[in-house]
């Protein structure tokens, strides 16, 4: 009598090896496995709560300044080094990783206002209210191999290890990096810096100049000027080095071509503008960081509206940088809060704060777009994660799965309300609830007021302005 039997390899059903999965068969008929949806709704409420729960953004302080922080720069070269300099007019330069200081100097005898590094990262230009530019050489690797690291701080024990790292800091700076290599004195307080990505020329504003340098040459090798009033930042465009834009006390945003050496517009708002950064991979856009409360994206090529107003802060905004990635921004407020903003979004999807951080005049993000830097006026320069609930660490296989699970639940039931009330809830100071809900009843107000003046006037005075041309005075070719 003959039997027949299935047979299947037993290599379909059984482990590689100890540490690897079980194999599950399954078949992915929908008729099958009915209320798919409704699971997946489920875990992404479960993911979302996860997702807040295990945020925790702030990393680390870094200590040492004995002023505010008003202006910070990063290396290019390196994931870890970071330059902040403080209203007392000294500049350190940071080991993130460690939350050392590496080298330090008063640079200025008043505020620092300004700090940019090279495009190759050896040298860093300064600029203060003395009215001094100074150009300083920047060896890392030197200074990076004389910080100690954990393991050789915990062998050598706490004394020894402060005392080595006095004195390699001491070797340091006997090596003849306290000296500039180069300084400029002007008539006027220099009020920003900022240095090309492709050459070694660097551009500085102040007066109502914008001033193009050279490191070999005692005197600018350009000046651009449009108005006289004081200009207050300048920045280059990383993808275009000849395309230059400035902010001024006279609330204008210019444009700039130093090929001609002739500006090409000017935009007036009708607040002060404080700060403007260009979008890395996008050149033709740039931010720019106002006193009304917000920032606005403008498109170079059109600047009679913006292309996106970005609101929440309850402060003027201060600073803002880009992400490397080009896919957002991080802006500091007078409200002590840092915000992280999408460069097409309007609204922010993380805000940062604590208790003992006060006004935030300066931010900046890591070479590697993971961690925001941010110093304020409390002396303090603070490190946070870009994503909140990210692992600092690596990942095995199976977490990385996980976590990438749960990003696509959130993302594709966000607009449902359970999941977006969980992602959106933020705990904030009392002081700042009370001012967005002011904010709020204003706006709110200001709007009624406006629909009751269409309603009742003639069609030819119905006209509604824009909310992205509505704070433009107007602009200048």
């Amino acid at each position: 009598m003959k039997i027949k039997m299935l047979s299947r390899p037993t290599g379909d059903t059984t482990r590689d090896s100890k540490k690897a999965v079980f194999k599950v068969s399954s078949n992915p008929d929908p008729t099958l496995h009915p209320f798919e949806r409704a699971r997946e709704y489920k875990r992404a409420v479960t993911a979302a709560k996860l997702e807040r729960m295990h945020a925790k953004p702030f990393v680390r302080a870094l200590e040492g300044h004995a002023d505010g922080v008003y202006s910070m720069a990063a290396s290019p070269t390196s994931l870890v080094a970071l330059l902040s300099g403080s209203g007392d007019g000294e500049v350190r330069i940071w080991d993130v990783a460690h939350a050392k200081t590496m080298w330090s100097v008063f640079a200025h005898d008043g505020a620092v206002k300004g700090l940019s590094v090279g495009y190759d990262g050896t040298s860093f230009v300064s600029c203060g209210d003395d009215g001094t530019i100074k150009l300083y050489s920047l060896s890392l690797e030197s200074l990076l191999g004389a910080v100690p690291t954990a393991e050789e701080s915990s062998a050598a024990g706490s004394a020894a290890a402060s005392s080595a790292s006095a004195a390699a800091s001491a070797a340091a700076v006997a090596g003849g990096t306290v000296d500039p290599l180069n300084s400029w004195t002007l008539r006027y307080p220099v009020t920003g810096v900022d240095c090309r990505r492709m050459d070694e020329t660097f551009l500085s504003s102040g007066g109502s100049y914008v001033e193009v340098w050279n490191p070999h040459r005692a005197s600018p090798v350009q000046r651009l000027t449009w108005g006289a009033d004081t200009v207050s930042c300048v920045r280059c465009s990383p993808s275009e080095r000849h395309v230059v834009a400035s902010a001024g006390t006279d609330r204008a945003v210019t444009l700039y071509d130093t090929r001609s050496g002739n500006p090409l517009r000017k935009l007036i708002m009708k607040m002060s503008v404080n700060a403007i950064d260009w979008n890395p991979r996008e050149p033709m856009n740039f931010v720019a960081a106002c006193e009304d409360h917000n920032l606005y994206t403008f498109d170079m090529r059109r600047l009679d509206r913006a292309r996106t107003v970005h609101k929440d802060f309850v402060g003027a905004a201060m600073a803002v940088r880009f992400s490397p990635t080009g896919k957002e921004f991080v802006a500091g407020s007078y409200d002590r809060t840092v915000r992280l903003f999408p460069a097409a979004g309007g609204r922010s999807r993380e805000v940062y704060y604590t208790k003992r951080m006060q006004r935030v005049f300066a931010v900046h993000y890591s070479a590697d777009a993971k961690y925001v830097l941010s110093g304020s006026d409390d002396a303090n320069v603070r490190v946070w994660r870009a994503r909140a609930s990210e692992a600092g660490g690596k990942l095995r296989e199976r977490e990385r799965a996980a976590v990438e699970y749960r990003q696509a639940l959130t993302k594709r039931f966000g607009h449902l309300p359970e999941v977006r009330r969980i992602l959106k809830y933020r705990a904030l100071p009392g002081s700042l609830k009370k001012a967005a809900k002011r904010k709020r009843e204003a706006a709110d107000s200001e709007n009624r007021k406006l629909e009751n003046r269409r309603i009742h006037s003639k069609d030819s005075e119905a006209t509604r302005e824009g909310e992205r041309s509505k704070r433009i005075a107007r602009e200048r070719v």
